[in-house]
């Protein structure tokens, strides 16, 4: 695997307290007062708020594997990639990206499900 690509799923896989309090917050604004305003939802916890970026970042994992991965070729570079057609929600893509982070990254099973 690429540093370049390593690098980039380490920070897919990694969710920080910023990541959590962003997702959290958001929601209208109570200081608008804006009488037309959004219903917000109760807000979440940080355990729920941390599962739906793992849901999330998932996907971008899988991004990954549309954008860089080919069977033939393995790891394609950037400018290979430009040119490349991407495979949106390739089931192969997919399986592989759940083999990759099950092997390379045991520590973050939220990647390998």
């Amino acid at each position: 695997m690429p540093d370049s690509i390593r690098a980039e799923v380490d920070r897919i896989a990694r969710i920080t307290d910023e990541d959590i309090a962003v997702h959290s917050d958001r929601g209208v604004d109570p200081d608008e007062g804006d009488s037309q305003s959004v219903m917000r939802l109760p807000p979440k916890t940080p355990e729920q708020v941390r599962e739906t970026i793992r849901w999330i970042r998932r996907y971008d994992f899988d991004e990954l594997f549309y954008k860089f991965w080919r069977l033939g070729d393995g790891w394609l570079s950037r400018s290979e990639a430009k040119r490349a057609l991407e495979i949106f929600n390739d089931p192969l893509a997919i399986a592989m990206r759940k083999a990759v982070a099950a092997r390379l990254y045991p520590h973050w099973p939220h990647l390998a499900e």
